[in-house]
Formats: structure tokens, sequence, C-alpha cells
């Protein structure tokens, strides 16, 4: 495999390029764009910083990520050079220490990493927020979600099956990247991250695959939230076992139906940390430490990068006794409700989705320069 930083020639023609790709284990064994001198250059320039720039040493081997070596990454995902910043401002997310990228990297759980885009950048760069935000469609969410995986692996050396050993892994390891559908949001405001909603931001989050909630009978949003309860509430996942912040994805006709009845994104949480209850005479698993931390918000900019801006979340593990019955008091599956990241976005339909988190990592959101 060609070494981190290590220049070489490879072929023009697209299926050699595919072919030594992955005879080097370079990314995901999809079609790849040539990172020529030209193309690399001209996604640093788009960020307007020095391509030696360390932004830190990546997961699970510790290499250095530069801003060139990321470039790199980019252009072989297929992502245009105004997308650049998304991908570098993702990439020092995840370098955070809280989001513990050695964690997701290493695992035999499927933890992929999902980056949620939000402000007037959206519109810019036609990142999907609404029908099929999840899916196929939009060059935009896939290449950019895709060069941070190109990233983590390339960089990070997270190859499957030697430091990646993920048990089955899961679709959203290619890419998973999409907007908030802020336009069809009955809520004001940031959903988690706090920045000025006139600037531009990303946020990554540790994710299994999405699961979706059908709700179309519901006339209130009491019966709404009782059947998103019903669906979080199953016991494998691994915030049960660990402690994680969750996301929820409500469909905007879900959202609207919450909002109808007199309910903020708070409230939802709230909500539903009241029904997502576990029995107290059921054991955890073996091992279990539900914990939480902080996740932070930190510039981009060359002169405050690393500073912290604000935090969310609640610090400090919270021991429950794995393995054991916890007596007889039903217990949260969530210590607080914030745990609970409400998001909106998708088109029509009464649909929203479940996406659990890796439970050792935090959401990181940073401003996107």
């Amino acid at each position: 495999m060609t070494a981190v930083g290590q220049t070489r020639r490879v072929p023009r023609d697209p299926g050699l390029l595919l072919e030594l790709s992955v005879s080097e284990g370079w990314g995901d064994g999809f079609p790849v764009i040539p990172p020529t001198r030209t193309a690399v250059g001209e996604m640093i320039a788009a960020v307007g910083r020095d391509g030696g720039e360390v932004l830190g040493l990546m997961a699970p081997t510790l290499a250095p990520a530069t801003i060139h070596h990321v470039a790199v990454n980019a252009v072989l995902a297929g992502c245009r050079p105004d997308y650049f910043p998304v991908v570098v401002a993702a990439a020092e997310a995840m370098l955070d220490p809280a989001f513990n990228l050695l964690g997701i990297q290493a695992t035999t759980h499927p933890a992929g990493v999902t980056a949620v885009i939000r402000g007037p950048i959206v519109e810019r760069l036609g990142v999907n927020h609404r029908g099929n935000l999840l899916g196929q469609g939009w060059r935009a969410n896939a290449t950019i979600g895709r060069a941070i995986r190109l990233i983590m692996v390339n960089i990070g050396g997270a190859i499957p099956g030697v430091l990646d050993q993920a048990t089955h892994g899961q679709p959203g390891k290619y890419t998973s990247c999409f907007a908030e559908n802020d336009p069809d949001s009955p809520w004001p405001g940031r959903s988690i991250d706090g920045i000025d909603l006139r600037a531009s931001s990303v946020t990554v989050f540790g994710t299994e695959a999405p699961h979706n909630i059908h709700d179309q009978g519901s006339a209130t949003a009491d019966g709404l939230l009782t059947t998103i309860a019903g669906v979080m509430s199953s016991g494998a996942y691994h915030q049960h076992t660990y402690g994680a912040h969750h996301v929820l994805l409500l469909g905007p006709e879900h959202a609207a139906l919450c909002s109808r009845d007199g309910m903020s994104r708070t409230d939802v949480a709230a909500a539903l940390h009241a029904r997502l209850l576990r029995p107290g005479h059921v054991a955890l698993p073996a091992g279990s430490a539900p914990g939480h931390g902080h996740a932070t918000i930190r510039e981009t900019s060359p002169g405050a990068a690393g500073d912290v801006q604000s935090g969310h979340g609640h610090g400090g593990g919270h021991q429950h006794g794995g393995g054991q019955s916890g007596g007889t008091a039903d217990r949260h599956l969530f210590q607080a409700p914030d745990d609970i990241v409400i998001l909106v976005g998708g088109g029509a339909g009464k649909m929203s989705n479940w996406i659990p988190c890796f439970g050792h990592s935090v959401p990181i959101s940073l401003r996107i320069a």
C-alpha cells in the first residue's frame, strides 16, 4: 500500500486506476478520480490554507492529516473544490479527542461517521435536505460523505479486516452526509450546535445505520411520540450499553404535528426521555457503563482553530452496574433529554428516522470557514 504522503504516478484510464486503487487498498472499492496536481491544487485553493498544514494525527495509525492529504482524498471521492471547506471542517471535527475517532475506526461495532450540514452553504452547494436525503442522487451528499470515509481509510489506516474490525459494518460506511431541512422545519434556531444562523457549520456523529419510523395514523403528537419511543426502545443497540447522544431525524410532517400541538424541540426530547424507560429488574449487558461527554463547537479559522466556543451534553460517566438488575425502579435509557438530538429533514410523507450512535463518542460541530 502506498504510504501517506508518498507521490507516485497513476494511470488516467478509469479502469486501470480502479484496479490500482483496489490493489493498493485505497478506499472503498468504487471508481476514483485521479488526484492530479492540478485537481489537488484547486481543492487547496478553495480553503486558502497551506497544503502542508497538519490538522492533527488521525487514528488508528496516527498519521498526520495535512490539508494536502485531505485534498487528495476529496479529489478521489469526486468532490468539487467548493465542497472542500466542508470536508476540511468535518476532518477537523473528527480529530477532536471527544469524538473518539480511534474507537469508531477500530471497533467491532458497525460505526460510521455521518456529517450533518446546515446554514447558507446548504443551498449554495446543493446539499440535499428534502426527499431521499439519506439516499442516492446528490453529488454533494455522496462525495462529501465519501471523502470523509476515504480520509478515515487512506490517512487513518482503517482498512477493513486489518485495523477496521467491524463485525458487519453498514452501508453508511461508504458515505453518510445530509443537510437539515431548515426551510420546512416548524422550529427556529439551530438543532444542536448553537452557531449563528447566518453561518454554515457541519456536525459529525458516530452512527449506526438509520432505521425508518412509519406512523401515518397518529393525529396527535402524543400518539406519534409513543410510536417513536417504541421504535427507539429496543434493547440491543449501543447506547443502552455505553450511553450516547441519539439522533432522531423527524420528517417535516411529523415535526409539524409536534409543533401544532405546541411542542418545541426541547419538549419533544423531554417527552421521549420520559417514555424511554427500562424496567429496573431487566439486567444491562455485562460491562455496561453509560456515560456522557461534551460535544464542542470550534471555529475553523486559522487564528481560532482548537478554541472551544461552547459545549453541549453532560459530563461524567454514570454507572448502572453492568450485568446486574438495578432493583425494581424503572431506569431512563438516556441520562438527560438533550442526549436525544432532534433534527428535521426529508420530504413529503409521515416518516421519520432513528439513527443510533456509537456509545463512546459525542457529536462535534465546527463552523465552516
